[in-house]
């Protein structure tokens, strides 16, 4: 279930129990509208470069997005 779902829909299934309380954080500030809450298509997640194994050129794409760089050039790490 996507957090999208969860923090619009009003009723907890036994399979979302454990994060009750986050999603009553979550879903009180979309309802004050303090928070949006919008869907990511998985090409835009950046958060996978911390979770799936990836390509190198999908690699390198999310890292460019989180604004994080290579301090080492290739000739650097050669001995």
């Amino acid at each position: 279930m996507s957090t999208v779902l969860l923090s619009r829909n009003p009723v907890l299934h036994s399979r979302t129990k454990h994060i009750e309380l986050d999603l009553f954080w979550v879903r009180e500030r979309v309802i004050s509208k303090q928070l949006l809450v919008e869907h990511v298509p998985s090409e835009h997640q950046v958060a996978d470069i911390l979770t799936k194994p990836l390509s190198t050129s999908r690699f390198t794409l999310l890292r460019d997005k989180l604004h994080i760089s290579d301090l080492y050039t290739a000739q650097q790490r050669s001995p």
